[in-house]
């Protein structure tokens, strides 16, 4: 598409362009995200657009590597924490004893009942 007199409608003429692009660069749900955001900062400032292709090339691109990095960031700061415990100890013991209270039944048992239960 050539440059037009309505930015706006450059830029809305090239979606479908802009959506298979996004589906490209990140998954699911994101790639309209990625598309609504990059169009939404376009509308707060239009300017003439001679490519809208070009446009949202680059435009998308960038947003989809910015995305990346914010991922990473956010990863590495999760790795960063240590974790909590899933449990408190007196919980974990209790399933301790349990565990070696059933593997105890389960040895107690007649050998032919014994092989269906641990088959299972």
């Amino acid at each position: 598409m050539s440059s037009t007199s309505d930015p706006t409608a450059a830029l809305l003429g090239e979606l479908a362009f802009a959506r298979r692009l996004a589906r490209s660069l990140v998954r699911g749900d994101e790639s309209e995200d990625l598309v609504q955001a990059t169009a939404l900062r376009f509308l707060q400032r239009p300017t003439a657009l001679r490519h809208p292709r070009a446009f949202w090339s680059r435009a998308l691109r960038n947003g989809a590597a910015t995305r990346l990095r914010r991922a990473d960031r956010q990863r590495g700061s999760e790795a960063a924490t240590p974790p909590a415990l899933a449990e408190p100890v007196d919980a974990s013991l209790e399933r301790l004893e349990l565990i070696q209270a059933v593997a105890r039944a389960v040895e107690s048992l007649p050998g032919e009942q014994r092989n269906i239960v641990l088959d299972r």
